[in-house]
């Protein structure tokens, strides 16, 4: 499953999930056999090398729990918005985005972009997202009209009026790598 992919959102919390417990499973072992070995000397090399594989699970625990609060858009939802936008071809939507940025990660149920519009959708009240995407089209060079909206129905209707017809598939395809980058 890639990135922007209907359901890779609920992908990734068990892939980390996953890797968050054999991480702990891993340094419980080499900890365990290092005692087993010592006969109960906590001062060995095995505690050492248990004791490193913190670094790894701090980094994927990190991951997982800044995204679990996230809900995945429901399979009904996700079906409305096709049909209800199927001006807009079905490979320009990407799904239950959470994009990162320094001071947090924000969570877009759903984005459709051309090579001259983004519409999305903004799941909370962070007045900031619209600075935050409109920055992220601007740094990497894209002239494209932003918009976000926080609720269903406004996002539907302003996406209902935008022509995302694409004129040049080489800016479309690089506009989507430059969101997909700040995909966790």
């Amino acid at each position: 499953m890639n990135k922007g992919d209907y359901g890779y959102l609920k992908s990734f919390k068990k892939r980390r999930l996953l890797f968050t417990i054999l991480i702990i499973a891993a340094m419980a072992i080499v900890i365990g056999i290092g005692l087993w070995l010592n006969k109960g000397d906590i001062k060995n090399i095995y505690t050492v090398i248990g004791i490193l594989f913190a670094l790894p699970l701090a980094r994927t625990l990190s991951g997982l729990l800044v995204v679990m609060p996230m809900k995945m858009m429901e399979k009904e939802v996700q079906e409305e918005l096709l049909q209800k936008l199927s001006h807009a071809g079905s490979d320009q939507f990407l799904w239950d985005l959470a994009l990162s940025s320094q001071d947090k990660v924000r969570h877009f149920p759903c984005l459709i972009w051309s090579d001259h519009h983004v519409v999305a959708w903004y799941e909370g009240k962070d007045e900031g997202s619209q600075t935050y995407l409109t920055n992220i089209m601007k740094n990497n060079c894209h002239r494209v009209a932003v918009e976000v909206y926080d609720k269903k129905e406004s996002f539907l209707k302003a996406a209902k009026k935008v022509n995302f017809g694409v004129t040049s598939e080489e800016e479309w395809e690089r506009i989507k790598e430059t969101i997909l980058i700040y995909e966790m």
